[in-house]
């Protein structure tokens, strides 16, 4: 089980992933742009999340700066960033975030990338 921050301004791309997470045993921290993104993740989780999902495309805080915030704050947060339509600002994604899906969503591959990120090393 992981703490996961999404980030939608989408209402019902949010209600899916959080259904889809939590089915999956996940706690969900849920905003409607990065900077509640940023905000929750602050003053709610301490900046203690397993993994931030974010939308690329969101009003006042898209992902790139939401990420941005995310790996100055707390580098160690993995984060998967996501999109409907491949744009310019969105080819530098894959080289800012851990992840990178399209929707609609893969939920197959989605599940395999938050397992691969938040399941911690084994120790030498």
């Amino acid at each position: 089980m992981a703490k996961i921050a999404i980030a939608d301004d989408s209402t019902p791309i949010r209600l899916l992933l959080r259904r889809r997470l939590e089915a999956a045993g996940h706690l969900v921290l849920e905003a409607a742009d990065g900077a509640e993104l940023v905000e929750r993740i602050e003053t709610e989780c301490n900046g203690r999340v397993d993994l931030a999902l974010v939308d690329w495309m969101m009003p006042r805080l898209d992902g790139a700066g939401a990420v941005r915030v995310i790996r100055e704050r707390w580098p160690e947060v993995p984060v998967i960033g996501f999109t409907a339509g491949w744009s310019a600002g969105a080819a530098t994604a894959p080289e800012v975030t851990d992840d990178f899906v399209a929707k609609p969503f893969d939920f197959d591959y989605l599940f395999e990338a938050i397992e691969d990120l938040t399941v911690e090393p084994p120790r030498p």
